[in-house]
């Protein structure tokens, strides 16, 4: 998840947010007529890739997101139709079950987040948050076989959509 070209984008974005709140801080403090925005600021391209190998190598962040996969209920699933499930340049993805207005359910430790990683055009491993998918608490460590092309086309859905 780490290694990918989205996660970059993403660790990108964040800076950037945090780059600006506190240049428009500063100077909504120190210019009289400054207006938020009136002065951008543009992260380069190596400070998201150095920010990206900080956080592979370092292993808190290794820990932190071991644990919270641990936590997870995990399982295989076998594909028994004729449609192979995909892989991309992304491909462990999330799907978030829970949706709020306000919050974002997409996170690694999030209440209802499913997370899948096509092992082999017939199996898939999924991950999933316990409490909100406690019905399928008994698949736990085990394989469960999808027989339904809508199945497969839903983790397709989520590769194709999720990749660059």
């Amino acid at each position: 998840m780490l290694r990918t070209k989205k996660y970059r984008e993403d660790v990108g974005a964040m800076e950037s947010k945090i780059s600006q709140m506190f240049v428009d801080l500063i100077g909504e403090q120190e210019i009289p007529d400054y207006e938020s925005g009136d002065v951008t600021v543009d992260v380069p391209e190596v400070n998201k890739k150095l920010m990206q190998v900080s956080m592979l190598f370092n292993p808190e962040t290794i820990s932190s997101f071991a644990k919270e996969l641990y936590k997870h209920c995990w399982f295989v699933l076998v594909n028994n139709t004729e449609q192979p499930f995909y892989t991309s340049d992304n491909p462990i993805v999330k799907y978030a079950h829970k949706e709020d207005q306000f919050r974002s359910y997409a996170g690694l430790a999030s209440e209802g987040i499913e997370i899948a990683l096509p092992l082999t055009s017939k199996l898939i491993l999924v991950m999933l948050e316990r409490s909100f998918h406690s019905e399928l608490l008994p698949l736990e460590n085990k394989f469960a076989y999808i027989s339904s092309e809508e199945h497969v086309d839903f983790y397709n859905y989520l590769q194709v959509s999720q990749s660059n």
